[in-house]
């Protein structure tokens, strides 16, 4: 076995990675999604949960002609180093956290074969602007102080937040459909950790749409046998009569 720099984590995927010493076979997609899909944006203090991962498939269909798959995975580091509020991320005492993230930025590029520090592509930083803009509004709320940076205009459509079983689906299957690669065992094998007990995951979050029909077909076509599907009919037209719990809703 190489001798590696540092200490190791383990990862959805069962690998050991190194942060300090990332390398490109360390890099899994199913880790990245699975990941980014139980990671809250803005550290967690949005009004309702909003994934990462929904964060970088929507932005991936903001000028979809233009770097696509930069877009959905600009956010990659953060699946293994997590992110850092802005305000430490940019302070001249963070520059390890900086480089750390540069580096595995690195190997992530040449692992998906593109540009290295793709995250850095104007293209890429408009649409992430973009949905920043749009979480202010639709999840976070108006700041409490003027923003130290303007940012551009909103998308039109509002935010929906998904569960994160169901945004761990989509960026797989939004990556499938710019790459080509074949995302079929990922999406079971995610499909396996929710049915794995209490599902946690996805009926945490009111709507019980872990097991909404789309997510139901995708899971069929792939294994008809998966013994996820085992009462999912039920489970579905169950959670479809319990209304979502509006965090608005005062009454």
């Amino acid at each position: 076995m190489n001798e590696r720099n540092g200490n190791w984590a383990s990862t959805f995927t069962g690998r050991a990675f190194f942060a300090m010493d990332p390398r490109v076979e360390d890099i899994c997609i199913a880790d990245i999604a699975h990941a980014h899909s139980l990671d809250g944006r803005w550290g967690g203090h949005s009004k309702y949960f909003f994934s990462v991962a929904q964060h970088c498939v929507l932005a991936s269909y903001i000028e979809p002609n233009f770097f696509p798959l930069e877009k959905l995975l600009h956010d990659s580091p953060e699946a293994y180093l997590r992110d850092l509020p802005r305000p430490l991320k940019i302070d001249p005492r963070f520059a390890a956290y900086r480089e750390a993230e540069r580096v595995l930025g690195s190997a992530i590029a040449t692992r998906f074969g593109l540009p290295d520090r793709f995250w850095e592509l104007p293209a890429v930083t408009i649409a992430d602007e973009i949905m920043a803009a749009t979480e202010w509004r639709d999840v976070m709320g108006p700041p409490p102080r003027p923003r130290g940076r303007a940012l551009p205009p909103p998308r039109p459509e509002l935010i929906t937040p998904w569960p994160p079983l169901e945004a761990e689906r989509r960026f797989l299957l939004r990556f499938a459909e710019l790459t080509g690669e074949d995302v079929s065992d990922d999406i079971r094998r995610a499909a396996d950790a929710a049915n794995g007990g209490t599902d946690v995951r996805g009926w945490a979050f009111g709507e019980m749409s872990t097991v909404c029909d789309d997510l139901i077909e995708a899971l069929r076509q792939i294994d008809p046998a998966h013994p996820a599907l085992r009462g999912a009919r039920l489970r579905a037209s169950i959670a479809r009569s319990v209304p979502w719990i509006d965090p608005y809703d005062r009454r």
